[in-house]
């Protein structure tokens, strides 16, 4: 570090001279550099981490009587942070160095393919703790508060309630506001697919639910949105979304851990499943609808149920009324289901085959191979499902 402090240095050329000059950060002295530039009337500055850098990708570029040598990030990642006239430009993959004779060029080659691998040890060995939950979450909320990008002001916000999450976003554009909170399960999102994104001067991590199922719930200035399947966490710069990310990682772990998977071979009994099941089928508004939900046990012997749905709109309300036996369940065919706002428990026949009874305002209908449940949420469509699988196992021992 010592010697490309004080061998990046300035370059007189026949017509102009560049200014340049490469400095640790002093408040985050684990590899993070800032080399500040100026050609002629334009400044540049660079701000990176030197543990992001690929010592194989150094090399040399020649145009004119300038000699530089270019290095780029390890995958390509855009993790250098670009200012030029101390306005940020974006992120970009590569940093060039001007050296100022061909011995200089070579030394300063030399030297930064050996810092890389001596800074990805520096960094790692400096990074904080955040295998605990309470490190983990202080260090994502302390680096996520207040970012400034693209225009605009970002205040962000994760709180747990166990492993229920809700993450607010809050964005301040000219005189613009808006207010994002996301509801969702962190055992839900994927922690091998977390990834690093860029958008203009916007850096940020992307988080992706398992198998890109829709459930994350979103509201926007208190008013309901479409369920999604994937939100943005903002930074400021690379290393902290690096270590962001292993604190979200360590997060999801620690649930999926410590969360006692429902196995389908629980053994449930129909007046034990018909408490569960009433406790779990609610009420649900939506944004023109209502729904009343019941259910009951009609016959013990043939295991029967009745599962009311009263539908209301400002125009007209339909009852519709769906008998079927727990005998014929089937656990692979039941599932969560997501439609932009709305969120169901579609349960399955076995084979699909037509063996719900359903009546529409007390007239028969045709049978039907399933039965949808509505629900005010995710993990509420979760509980139906598999209160049912759990009884469709222990029918059909």
């Amino acid at each position: 570090m010592q010697w490309l402090k004080n061998n990046i240095s300035n370059i007189n050329l026949p017509k102009h001279e560049i200014v340049q000059q490469l400095n640790p950060d002093a408040k985050r002295p684990y590899g993070l550099v800032i080399l500040e530039r100026t050609l002629g009337s334009k400044k540049e500055r660079f701000e990176f981490n030197l543990s992001l850098l690929n010592p194989n990708s150094v090399n040399y570029k020649i145009s004119g009587d300038e000699f530089l040598i270019e290095m780029g990030t390890k995958k390509d990642i855009a993790g250098i942070k670009f200012h030029s006239d101390d306005v940020l430009k974006g992120y970009t993959d590569k940093v060039l160095f001007y050296a100022n004779s061909l011995a200089n060029g070579k030394n300063i080659h030399k030297v930064l393919k050996g810092v890389a691998p001596l800074a990805k040890t520096e960094f790692d060995s400096s990074k904080p703790d955040v295998t605990t939950i309470e490190n983990a979450l202080k260090y994502i909320n302390d680096n996520i508060d207040g970012i400034e990008s693209d225009g605009r002001t970002t205040v962000q916000n994760l709180t747990l309630d166990d492993y229920m999450s809700t993450f607010s976003q809050k964005e301040t554009i000219s005189d613009k506001n808006e207010e994002h909170l996301y509801f969702f399960n962190l055992t839900d999102i994927n922690e091998n697919s977390i990834s690093f994104k860029d958008k203009k001067t916007r850096l940020y991590l992307v988080l992706n639910t398992n198998k890109g199922d829709y459930y994350i719930g979103h509201t926007l200035n208190g008013e309901t949105e479409d369920y999604e399947k994937q939100l943005f966490v903002y930074f400021n710069s690379y290393d902290e979304a690096l270590i962001g990310k292993e604190a979200l990682q360590s997060l999801i772990k620690h649930f999926e851990n410590q969360t006692i998977k429902s196995t389908e071979e629980y053994e449930t009994s129909l007046e034990e499943a018909l408490s569960l099941l009433s406790n779990e089928i609610k009420p649900v508004q939506s944004t023109n609808l209502q729904y009343e939900q019941q259910i009951e046990l009609l016959e013990t012997e043939t295991s029967t149920f009745r599962f009311t749905k009263i539908e209301s709109s400002s125009k007209k309300t339909i009852e519709n009324v769906f008998e079927f036996s727990a005998q014929d369940l089937n656990k692979q065919n039941s599932k969560v289901k997501v439609s932009g706002k709305r969120v169901w428990a579609e349960i399955g026949i076995k084979s699909s085959e037509k063996l719900v009874k359903v009546y529409e305002d007390g007239e028969v209908q045709n049978y039907e191979n399933s039965i949808e449940i509505e629900a005010p949420s995710i993990e509420n469509a979760k509980s139906i499902v598999t209160i049912l699988k759990q009884l469709a196992a222990s029918q059909n021992k």
